[in-house]
C-alpha cells in the first residue's frame, strides 16, 4: 500500500493510455509471474488505469509461459507455477495453447540444436497470429513503461510503439538488431538488496537528446527477447517502421490496452 500510494502521488496519470486517464493500480514490469517463485525484487512498477492494467493479462500470461520454458523447470515448486500459468492460459484463451505446439519440423530443428543441452524440455511455437499478437502487445506495454522509466514523461497520444519479438533461435543464431543495441546504455536487471533476477530479466534502453525517441531491448531467460523504440509522434515510428521490411514490426498507439477483447491492437507492417 505504501508503495501505491508513493506510485500515484508521484504520478497521478496512466502510463499507458497517453495520460488521459487518472492511475488507480500499479503495474509491475515484468509481472510476478515471470519470476521463480513469484519472487521479484522491487523496480520498475508503474501508474496505470485499471482497463489497462487488466487489459494485458492474458498478455502477461503467455509472455510468463513462454519465458519460463527455457531453461526448463527443475523443482517442483517451479513445475506448480507452469502448471498454474498454463491453466489460466486454457481457461481464458484455449486457442493459445494449441497454436503454441510445435509442428514435426520446429520439433526437430529445436533438438538438433538443443538436445545436447539437459536444460532443454521441447519446443514451443511461438510463430503463430495469435502468439505472435500477444507478444507484440506485451512488447509495446513494455516499451510504454521504459520508455517513463527513462525519461519520465509519459508518451502522448499522438505518439505510438514500434515493436519487434525475437524468440530464442533468433537469439543463438546471433539475428538480433546489433546497431540498435550498440545505441543502447548496459543491461540491467531487477535488484533489492543481495536479490537479482538477471537470469531471469535483463534490460536495456537509450533515448534520443529530446526525450522525443526512446530505444529498448530486454531479454527474457534464454527464451526470447523484444524489441521496442518509442516516440510522441507516430509519423516517427510509422517511419521507423518502413525501414525495417526486413523484420515482423507491428506498431501500437497508447490506449491500445483498453481494446477488449482484442488480442490485435497492433498494426503489422
Amino acid at each position: 500500500m505504501k508503495l501505491r500510494n508513493k506510485l500515484l502521488s508521484e504520478q497521478p496519470f496512466c502510463v499507458f493510455c497517453g495520460g488521459k486517464a487518472k492511475a488507480s493500480t500499479v503495474d509491475h514490469l515484468p509481472a510476478r509471474t515471470f519470476f521463480r517463485p513469484r519472487n521479484r525484487p522491487q523496480g520498475l512498477e508503474f501508474s496505470a488505469c485499471a482497463p489497462c492494467n487488466s487489459g494485458s493479462r492474458i498478455d502477461e500470461m503467455v509472455a510468463s509461459l513462454i519465458s519460463r520454458a527455457y531453461p526448463d523447470a527443475k523443482s517442483e515448486a517451479e513445475k506448480a507455477e507452469l502448471i498454474k500459468i498454463v491453466k489460466g492460459i486454457r481457461n481464458n484463451c484455449p486457442g493459445i495453447l494449441t497454436e503454441l505446439i510445435p509442428d514435426r519440423e520446429q520439433e526437430e530443428r529445436a533438438h538438433r540444436r538443443m538436445s545436447s543441452d539437459p536444460d532443454f524440455g521441447g519446443a514451443m511455437n511461438a510463430g503463430g497470429p495469435l502468439v505472435r499478437n500477444i507478444l507484440n502487445r506485451f512488447a509495446a506495454k513494455a516499451g510504454l513503461a521504459l520508455h517513463y522509466e527513462l525519461t519520465k514523461e509519459i508518451v502522448h497520444e499522438t505518439g505510438g510503439v514500434c515493436v519487434w519479438f525475437y524468440p530464442n533461435e533468433a537469439l543463438f543464431a546471433g539475428n538480433l538488431p546489433n546497431d540498435l543495441i550498440a545505441m543502447l546504455g548496459n543491461p540491467t536487471t531487477l535488484r533489492q538488496g543481495k536479490k537479482e533476477v538477471g537470469d531471469q530479466f535483463s534490460y536495456s534502453s537509450g533515448v534520443a537528446a529530446d526525450n522525443n525517441l526512446s530505444a529498448h531491448f530486454a531479454t527474457f531467460r534464454l527464451s526470447f527477447a523484444i524489441c521496442a523504440v518509442v516516440s510522441n509522434d507516430f509519423e516517427t515510428v510509422e517511419k521507423l517502421s518502413l525501414e525495417n521490411k526486413n523484420n515482423v514490426v507491428s506498431i501500437f498507439r497508447p490506449g491500445f490496452l483498453k481494446s477488449t477483447g482484442d488480442q490485435n491492437g497492433g498494426t503489422p507492417k
